[in-house]
């Protein structure tokens, strides 16, 4: 289903529901079900999702009766109903942020985030009018639910791929010039970019990462001790029980993302985790401004992560005030609870992390293993520069890869705690193409070759 028949379906949808308006708001006022299955007959699957979603949120928990339970039985697989009642509960409660609890949701259930695709910084108000009628009927925290349960029909349980994925064709099709409305983005186009990776395509994305020959000895390391432990526990043998928590270690830039990304896909395919996907958090994202809220806060980015990997950005950040502190405590929690279902990663500079670790002894007995990430060497970065190139249709002449790389020498042997790494490479990228532009529309626009448009000269580096 592309956007155009998303477009269709949410057209149907939201016009079906407006006919029954006033028989739907009485419902929600009432709690009643009188011809509850009937509307929903009439919807096809991401009406019943919205419909579900609508009603569940907006109703309040003293309607919750044993007939409701037994009609959403009826209708929809009794554990998917559970969770969503005891969702609406917690949504009730004073302290509870409903926007945020239904997000959280949604990415349990359907494993896409969607509010990630305001990175690309494109409004997605402008994407399609339905999803404008569906923001003006539903409410503005249901904005994304439409656009979340239409993709759960492209592709379920790899979070991190649909991301990358959608983000990238996204972005693709507004730079080669069409607009928002135009950019029709079809199923198979996403699609041909979503693969399930075996355990050797993983390991190969891992070992062709630039640089990093340590860090990928740690993770074979770690990966043949679980493959080893297996296969003793196959043959009714003494395993060894090992935290799989991780210490990231390392200055900004380095891929620690990625990498987490990458082992949360590997311990998938080796059975340890169900889903592999990653859920990205850092402070802002696990504290709240009041007390008692940090704790609920924190454990819905947990129950997002739940059969994958948390990875926890600056870390360190959380020890220095009562409301981190308060956060640790929960996420030690919750690890235990789910101790077979989560891997949490943290991550940040190397001397703050130990000091951190030590700081707290629940913290220690549960992170033992560090995986350091060294700064990418100038010859490295020049690599990472000329790979940006290559995946946009840019060819670099030698003399510019050679201005680049006293550049990276410079910058690499200043360096402090600030030192950016591939971050550094993504601005000299993007502003030497800038030049590059510059320098074409100043000679003749009218004339230039695809050779021309493709070339970046030693003029168009200008560090």
């Amino acid at each position: 289903m592309g956007i155009y028949e998303t477009r269709q379906m949410l057209d149907s949808t939201i016009s079906i529901l407006e006919s029954y308006r006033d028989l739907l708001n009485s419902y929600f006022e009432n709690g009643e079900f009188t011809g509850f299955i009937d509307i929903l007959s009439v919807l096809d699957d991401g009406g019943k999702e919205i419909f579900k979603y609508y009603w569940l949120h907006l109703q309040s928990m003293e309607f919750v009766t044993e007939e409701h339970v037994d009609n959403f039985n009826y209708l929809f697989d009794e554990d998917y109903t559970e969770s969503m009642l005891h969702d609406m509960a917690m949504a009730i409660t004073e302290t509870a942020d409903i926007p945020d609890l239904i997000q959280g949701y949604l990415v349990q259930i359907t494993n896409i985030d969607f509010l990630t695709f305001k990175r690309t910084g494109i409004e997605l108000g402008e994407v399609s009018k339905s999803f404008i009628r569906a923001v003006e009927y539903i409410g503005n925290e249901f904005y994304w639910i439409a656009m979340n349960d239409s993709i759960k029909m492209i592709h379920e349980g790899r979070v991190e791929i649909l991301e990358a994925s959608m983000i990238a064709v996204l972005e693709e099709l507004v730079a080669s010039g069409e607009s928002v409305e135009e950019a029709t983005v079809k199923v198979g186009q996403v699609e041909s970019t979503i693969q399930d990776y075996t355990f050797e395509e993983l390991m190969e994305q891992l070992n062709r990462l630039i640089g990093m020959p340590q860090l990928k000895q740690d993770i074979q390391n770690i990966v043949n001790l679980i493959k080893i432990q297996q296969m003793r526990s196959s043959k009714g043998m003494k395993t060894v029980a090992m935290s799989r928590h991780l210490v990231f270690t390392g200055n900004p830039g380095t891929g620690k993302t990625t990498v987490a990304r990458l082992l949360a896909q590997i311990y998938r395919e080796l059975g340890i985790l169900t889903s592999g996907h990653l859920v990205e958090v850092d402070r802002a994202g696990l504290v709240a401004g009041y007390v008692g809220q940090t704790a609920i806060k924190t454990d819905e980015v947990i129950r997002k992560a739940i059969g994958g990997v948390l990875f926890i950005d600056e870390a360190y950040t959380l020890s220095n005030d009562d409301f981190g502190k308060e956060a640790i405590d929960t996420i030690l929690k919750r690890m235990e609870d789910h101790r077979e279902e989560l891997i949490v990663i943290v991550a940040g500079y190397p001397d703050k992390m130990l000091s951190f670790i030590q700081s707290n002894p629940g913290l220690e007995s549960r992170f033992n293993k560090y995986i350091q990430f060294d700064d990418y060497l100038p010859q490295e970065l020049v690599q990472i520069f000329e790979m940006m190139c290559v995946e946009q249709n840019y060819c670099v002449a030698q003399e510019a890869l050679d201005k680049v790389y006293t550049y990276a020498e410079k910058q690499f042997e200043n360096r402090n705690d600030n030192f950016s790494n591939a971050r550094l490479m993504r601005n000299v990228f993007e502003q030497t193409i800038t030049n590059q532009a510059n320098r074409l529309v100043i000679a003749s626009i009218e004339n230039i070759t695809e050779d021309e448009l493709s070339l970046i000269t030693v003029e168009d580096v200008l560090v």
